[in-house]
Order: structure tokens, then C-alpha cells, then sequence
């Protein structure tokens, strides 16, 4: 009997932890488009362990160099952390809202997120990617395939935060500037 009793309160722990992921990843992509539409710099930011991405993007980034055709591809690999911690600051937030504003300013944002997946031990992959509808037949499906990012969340406390952040290495911007890179890309219009 007892193990009856411990088995089915169990299985009621991990059926009520499982709603709890599922309905709390949905809200933090929720909260995370309603902030690029908004945005609002820092409750989109605040989804965003900073310290931990860059650290994670370097090592990703690095990774990709010493690839296949890596050397001709974004920046030098002694470029690499310069590069990352120059444009992954919340400054530059602004810049990803003033593209999206202009390039595609119809289109809802979940229409960007290209699928959702479970990212081990306890967390949630959100893939990133341009929407059937950009481009048309523009865009060979060969390079469209390949224009994606890859933001993973992770638990900080009772609450979920981008901790690992990857991109293709030919998105990378090769140089950085003296000046706020906001002010050479532009400010949206708010």
C-alpha cells in the first residue's frame, strides 16, 4: 500500500513539474516577443544571462573556426571575444528591435521561432530562423536553412534565462568600432 501511495504521488510530482515547463517556457517566449514588439530593452534583457552567452558564443564561435571553410568565415579566431563582447550587450538590443521594425515590420514574431525542443538536463532550445514568408523564392531553402540561431534556456533560480546562444559563423560581423555599435546600425523609432 505504501508503495502504491509513493508511486502515485510520483507520478502527480512529475505530472504537475511537466505542465509547469511547459506552460512556464511558453510564457518566457511570450514575455520575450511581447518585449522585441514592445522594445523594451530591459524586459527583453532580463530573459538574458549576459555573462554567460558571451562566454558560451566565444567557445561556440571558436568551435566553428577550426572547421570546414571556418578561416574565410566571420572574424579571426583572436578577433573572437572582441567581436562577441562588443555586440552581445544590451545596448545593442536596440539594434535587433530597429531590424526587425524595418525588414519585417508585419510579421509576428512567433513566426520567427522555427521549433521549441527539450535541451538536457533542465532546459529548452528555441530555434530561431526567418519565416516561410520572407523572401519567397528569393531565398534559395538551401540558405535559408542555414540563416538560424539557437538560444538556450536555462533554469537561474525558479525562473528561465538564455545561457547559450549559437549562430552561424558567416552572420558574424568581422569588425568592431570605436563608437556604440547602436549608433553606426541605427535606433528604432519608438
Amino acid at each position: 500500500m505504501l508503495r502504491l501511495i509513493l508511486a502515485s504521488s510520483l507520478a502527480a510530482l512529475i505530472a504537475i513539474a511537466a505542465i509547469v515547463y511547459v506552460y512556464s517556457k511558453g510564457k518566457v517566449i511570450d514575455e520575450m516577443i511581447d518585449a522585441a514588439h514592445r522594445a523594451d530593452v530591459a524586459a527583453f534583457s532580463s530573459r538574458i544571462d549576459w555573462a554567460g552567452a558571451r562566454e558560451y558564443a566565444k567557445a561556440d564561435l571558436a568551435k566553428q573556426k577550426g572547421g570546414l571553410g571556418g578561416d574565410q568565415m566571420g572574424p579571426a579566431k583572436a578577433e573572437i571575444p572582441r567581436v562577441v563582447d562588443y555586440y552581445m550587450q544590451p545596448a545593442n538590443l536596440d539594434i535587433l528591435f530597429y531590424l526587425r521594425e524595418e525588414l519585417f515590420p508585419n510579421i509576428p514574431g512567433k513566426d520567427f521561432i522555427q521549433s521549441v525542443s527539450y535541451a538536457p538536463p533542465y532546459g529548452f532550445m528555441v530555434t530561431v530562423g526567418l519565416p516561410k514568408t520572407v523572401g519567397g523564392g528569393e531565398i534559395p531553402e538551401g540558405m535559408r536553412s542555414r540563416i538560424k540561431a539557437w538560444a538556450t534556456f536555462r533554469l537561474d533560480g525558479l525562473t528561465w534565462k538564455m545561457r547559450e546562444f549559437t549562430v552561424p559563423l558567416f552572420i558574424v560581423p568581422q569588425h568592431v568600432y570605436s563608437t556604440p555599435a547602436v549608433e553606426i546600425y541605427g535606433r528604432p523609432k519608438h
